[in-house]
């Protein structure tokens, strides 16, 4: 789900409220590790099957203590769990909110489950309904931002972590999370902590260099927690186009692991391959170790198995295309397409080709030309496309269109993008489609 990390790391913050309500001092965060070591193995790790600690009831903290452990059940997509222990922690932290809404620490429990709620996928949404868990909040994220101006320091570092992974993973406005990323770094850059939070927030923003800049200069000792970053590094790195760099981490955590992000590791090696050389048995090879290792517990592990399992000839351009846009190379990614002559490719590869040429035009904020190809997606798409293709050009035609001020073709297009039948990131894009209507 597109809301995953912003669930795994949010909760470093919360825990750190609960283990130590003093002044934050230098290091403070580092000095505590022994404390949330547990909980951050589980949520910035590959699978582990050693339980958490219990939870006392009488736990002076027990609103914040079971957010985390809430956080950790959605990690481990035990949805069902997750929501009754949310709402639990909600339900105790809503009621003090009302009572005293100066009260910080329940405020940003109140507004970092409403917030998480709002974004789950419509598939559990049935769960949520079921418990009766509709938090009655307007704006949760204007909660999020209220813990800002907390005069305690600890509380201001939750609300900063959340306030800039929320705009990474769930709103995604580049610019703005450049500028509350640079703001962040000012703060918190000094800790391992902050500089984890720091490179998933560049890496989903399309600044590989920047998000491997800080995952590579995090200490040793956070290897003892943070279990997927050599899988971050290594990412970092291919996006980046330091593909040798890229390897020598991604065989690194090989050697350590084989579950969570292995399919992944193997179809960014195959492309590497692919895009290089010409070597089908090692092709052939990779695309084996793509099927049969790792598992499929993450979306880019089940989009790794698909593209394996599928075996298409892919267009090499157009593919090579998309990786230098995921790695923020816009331009470059225009001149790959350039020179293709579109008449020739088939309904798949047109549709992708213009897909392409949208999305990075649409990134250099050239808005004429990024309506005129995504548009020409749909054209081409029908109504029973089987790519994602249209409906993410839905989507983001009614972000164009919103910007813009058209409302009215934001609405008619983001109901376009979730009306398209099931496609690799129909949940995803129907739960932001949905969030857009609401906030119209």
């Amino acid at each position: 789900m597109k809301s995953f990390f912003y669930l795994q790391i949010i909760f470093v913050s919360i825990f750190i409220q609960c283990i130590n309500q003093e002044v934050f001092g230098q290091n403070s965060i580092d000095n505590q590790i022994e404390y949330y070591t547990p909980y951050l193995k589980k949520l910035l790790s590959p699978p582990l099957p050693k339980p958490l600690p219990n939870i006392s009831k009488d736990s002076e903290n027990i609103n914040n203590i079971l957010l985390v452990k809430g956080l950790v059940e959605v990690k481990e997509h035990s949805f069902w769990n997750a929501f009754w222990t949310l709402k639990k922690s909600y339900t105790s932290a809503y009621k003090n909110y009302l009572n005293n809404e100066k009260d910080t620490a329940n405020t940003l429990v109140v507004g970092i489950i409403a917030t998480t709620l709002d974004v789950i996928p419509s598939d559990y949404h049935w769960i949520r309904n079921l418990l009766g868990f509709t938090p009655p909040i307007d704006s949760p994220e204007e909660l999020i931002k209220k813990g800002k101006k907390s005069s305690d320091s600890f509380l201001r570092f939750e609300a900063y972590t959340a306030e800039l992974l929320l705009n990474a993973f769930i709103y995604k406005n580049q610019d703005k999370v450049n500028n509350l990323a640079k703001i962040y770094a000012q703060f918190y850059a000094q800790y391992d902590v902050g500089k984890c939070v720091l490179a998933w927030s560049y890496f989903k923003n399309h600044e590989p260099e920047l998000a491997y800049f800080y995952v590579s200069n995090m200490s040793n000792k956070s290897t003892n927690w943070f279990g997927y970053r050599e899988y971050l590094s290594g990412s970092s790195a291919f996006y980046a186009q330091k593909n040798n760099l890229s390897k020598i981490h991604f065989y690194s955590y090989l050697n350590q692991y084989s579950s969570d992000y292995v399919k992944s590791i193997y179809y960014q090696l195959y492309l590497m391959s692919w895009f290089n050389t010409t070597d089908k048995n090692n092709l052939d090879a990779l695309r084996k170790k793509i099927i049969d290792e790792g598992t499929l517990n993450l979306n880019v592990d089940k989009y790794a198995y698909t593209f394996a399992a599928k075996n298409t000839r892919n267009n090499k351009r157009i593919y090579h295309s998309r990786i230098l846009f995921d790695g923020g190379q816009y331009e470059a990614s225009i001149r790959t397409l350039i020179d293709i002559d579109s008449r020739n490719l088939n309904i798949n590869d047109k549709l992708e080709y213009n897909y392409r040429f949208a999305r990075s035009k649409h990134a250099l904020k050239d808005t004429s030309l990024a309506i005129k190809y995504y548009l020409t997606v749909l054209e081409l798409a029908g109504d029973k496309p089987k790519e994602y293709y249209p409906a993410n050009s839905a989507l983001n035609l009614g972000k164009l269109y919103e910007s813009k001020g058209d409302m009215t073709n934001a609405e008619i297009y983001y109901n376009k993008a979730k009306s398209y039948p099931k496609h690799t990131y129909k949940n995803s894009i129907d739960s932001e489609a949905k969030r857009r209507l609401n906030s119209l």
